[in-house]
């Protein structure tokens, strides 16, 4: 992990981009929040299962946001 940055913005209630993961950027945000409109729409894939994810993250999710959220990751 290189990095983390935890913000919040007042156009969305919660965003986390927790870190440059092989060539990835995984970012969280809870389901309501239009994060197309705020990152380049086409550099976006919404992963449904959190498999996809390295086990860290997952345990993020169960741990802080009872599962409330979905991930969205992409290439650098």
């Amino acid at each position: 992990m290189k990095k983390i940055n935890i913000f919040k913005n007042d156009n969305y209630k919660f965003s986390i981009n927790i870190g440059i993961i092989d060539e990835k950027i995984c970012f969280i945000g809870f389901p309501n929040d239009d994060i197309f409109n705020w990152f380049p729409r086409n550099k976006f894939l919404i992963i449904e299962n959190n498999e996809k994810c390295p086990t860290w993250i997952n345990n993020i999710i169960d741990d802080f946001f009872e599962k409330k959220i979905q991930i969205l990751i992409c290439s650098i």
